[in-house]
């Protein structure tokens, strides 16, 4: 896995749930995309991927939740936003393995950003660093409002936060969360 699945990502929770017996740092070849919330692996380059042998307990049962949450078709079919395929990767001890991982096709990206490090979490260090640089000093200086690392939202019924993974700007006028669009929903 390369973006959210990985330990600490949106997605690991549910994943870990599907019976994680272990988790090995990785590197695959392909080109890495930012789409925004989420990476996406298309396959043919040579870049390193950065990611995670996430082993399973039971493959059997890992795989069907894995498609779910990865919008998948299951078997690897082509339906879906992904596609399950195998990869040859190389563990941290120099190992070449077989793994599944979740690619698209390189039609289905647009006009998407390459990721050039291949590392998704340093990417979304450096946003986060660059939206730390440019909107820090803008909300210090107006003292209108103050942005949150981190998605936020309901996570079995529980009002959660996801670190890592975007913005939320809350009022510091007691107003509460704001939305992008200026609304004072916490569900936005």
């Amino acid at each position: 896995v390369y973006g959210t699945l990985m330990q600490g990502g949106f997605w690991h929770g549910p994943a870990a749930k599907a019976g994680i017996a272990a988790i090995t740092p990785a590197l695959a070849s392909g080109t890495l995309f930012d789409l925004g919330d989420y990476p996406a692996l298309t396959l043919g380059a040579a870049t390193p991927i950065r990611g995670e042998i996430l082993t399973f307990q039971d493959i059997a049962t890992a795989l069907p939740i894995l498609d779910e949450i990865e919008d998948a078709a299951p078997n690897g079919g082509n339906s879906g936003m992904y596609r399950r395929t195998i990869l040859t990767v190389t563990d941290q001890a120099g190992r070449r393995r077989r793994a599944w991982a979740y690619v698209m096709a390189p039609e289905s990206l647009g006009a998407a950003p390459v990721i050039a490090s291949g590392d998704w979490r340093a990417h979304q260090r450096d946003e986060m660093r660059f939206a730390r640089r440019v909107v820090g000093p803008l909300s210090l200086a107006t003292g209108a409002l103050m942005l949150v690392p981190g998605v936020y939202g309901l996570a079995d019924g529980v009002w959660d936060e996801q670190p890592n993974l975007g913005w939320l700007a809350f009022g510091v006028a007691g107003l509460g969360p704001m939305c992008a669009d200026g609304n004072h929903d916490p569900l936005c």
